[in-house]
């Protein structure tokens, strides 16, 4: 409730799980206001705070995992075959 379309799932949980509050607006938060438009906010709320982050960190360990699969498939490859038939 109150929550913007598209809002992740931990975003909606961590609301409901962590309710401390700092008294200023120190931590940086990023939002997608739109397709084309990241907004870097600041918010005093240690819930929106882990809600936001926590996806971003999501992707970033997947894009890792994608990086170093793709990396040591082809290493291996090119360990296996004749050299005319290696990639790069």
């Amino acid at each position: 409730m109150g929550a913007t379309k598209g809002t992740s799932v931990a975003s909606a949980m961590s609301r409901s799980l962590f309710r401390y509050e700092l008294k200023r607006k120190v931590l940086p938060t990023f939002t997608l206001n739109g397709i084309r438009r990241l907004r870097w906010i600041l918010t005093h709320r240690l819930s929106v705070f882990v809600g936001r982050t926590i996806p971003g960190v999501g992707w970033i360990l997947l894009a890792n995992d994608v990086y170093k699969i793709t990396y040591h498939t082809l290493v291996k490859y090119n360990r296996i075959v004749m050299p005319e038939d290696r990639v790069f």
